[in-house]
């Protein structure tokens, strides 16, 4: 089977601190619940739970054509979800992204953390990409760019009225990985 094949049937990848799940359409309350609730960070969630519902049937037709993979987050220490995301671009064979992260403002700090470093992997050595990006990031999140300046793997590309787009060079992920590697961030269970 091939990696992209593998990606797309994986169901759960396992991490230290979460576990990546595909959503589905009974996950539209948990999306709702979460963009609304962090809303001064993300674009506009238009509508009701029922919009959340007509979106996700869209976004499968993408997922059929193996285009993107929409993920909910479980902590595993509070025993919960907590946050989505989706992972796109995957039809590139040169670079991927990740778009709509929205987690609670109170789930474990580590959490967030290793869903990134998952991603990252996936991206970079699973399917061995060069480029993750760009996305948006709005400028009123700053514990966010907070946390990508700590990291020192993205670089600021463009910096529009509301929003900086940014991106992660393959580069830059490897110069900084093993730190995060040794600390158990970024297993990819059931994937690899």
């Amino acid at each position: 089977m091939s990696k992209i094949n593998k990606l797309f049937t994986t169901k759960n990848i396992n991490g230290f601190y979460c576990q990546l799940h595909q959503i589905n359409l009974k996950d539209a309350g948990l999306i709702f619940r979460l963009r609304t609730s962090r809303a001064e960070f993300i674009e506009k969630t238009p509508g009701n739970v029922s919009h959340q519902q007509d979106y996700i049937k869209k976004y499968l037709n993408s997922f059929y054509k193996k285009e993107q993979i929409y993920f909910k987050v479980y902590d595993i220490k509070l025993c919960r979800f907590v946050g989505v995301f989706r992972l796109t671009k995957l039809n590139s064979r040169v670079d991927f992204s990740w778009e709509s992260a929205v987690f609670e403002n109170n789930c474990s700090p580590n959490t967030f953390l290793d869903a990134m470093i998952i991603t990252y992997r996936i991206g970079f050595e699973y399917l061995n990409r060069k480029l993750c990006g760009p996305w948006k990031v709005m400028i009123n999140n700053k514990r966010m760019m907070k946390i990508h300046y700590i990291m020192g793997m993205t670089q600021i590309i463009e910096t529009g009225q509301n929003y900086f787009r940014i991106q992660v060079k393959s580069e830059d992920y490897y110069s900084k990985i093993e730190r995060y590697r040794k600390l158990r961030f970024g297993n990819l269970g059931k994937l690899t």
